[in-house]
């Protein structure tokens, strides 16, 4: 029944689905940076979030997509507020990368009211589960996961894994 349900769910994902967007860091490996580093690039999910949405920009400016995006977080992490702020100070040519025109271009709303969050879970779990496989067993040339198939995501879109050694190129500079 799990894998029946989980099939019907992925397609009504797919039918909505335009472009699949995900960004991880190692937490252990962040961990290992110094105080300093930490403060500057802020907690793991800030840094993610804040990479996520720069790989949108990306994809909107390849495509030459003009129109405004919406960037919706899940509510109920520590830093929803932190990352509201950040996304409000934008500047001006950071706005326009990221195209958000509209005075209200992120939102940070509660995932029982809003199933395109629920749907993003499920698609968020079949990365990370893909993403641990891929870290795990990195010389291991099996397929992806059968159930990011039956999403049927062609390929994996713009999916950025962070290591260790990314996160250093940012203070090398």
């Amino acid at each position: 029944k799990k894998i029946w349900f989980l099939k019907e769910l992925h397609k009504i994902i797919h039918k909505a689905y335009i472009r699949s967007f995900a960004s991880g860091v190692i937490v252990a490996d962040y961990d290992e940076l110094s105080d300093e580093q930490k403060y500057a690039i802020g907690s793991p999910h800030m840094f993610v979030s804040v990479n996520c949405a720069k790989l949108v920009g990306e994809w909107a400016d390849r495509e030459n997509r003009q129109h405004p995006i919406l960037y919706v977080f899940e509510k109920g992490n520590k830093d929803d507020s932190a990352l509201g702020r950040l996304f409000y100070t934008v500047r001006p040519e950071m706005k326009q990368f990221y195209r958000m025109t509209e005075p209200d271009s992120f939102a940070v709303r509660d995932k029982r009211n809003t199933p395109p969050l629920q749907a993003s879970d499920v698609l968020a779990l079949e990365v990370r589960k893909e993403m641990e496989r891929r870290l795990q067993e990195p010389n291991d040339r099996r397929k992806m996961r059968e159930s990011i198939k039956n999403l049927h995501i062609p390929i994996l879109d713009d999916w950025s894994f962070i290591e260790k050694a990314d996160l250093l190129k940012i203070f090398a500079n």
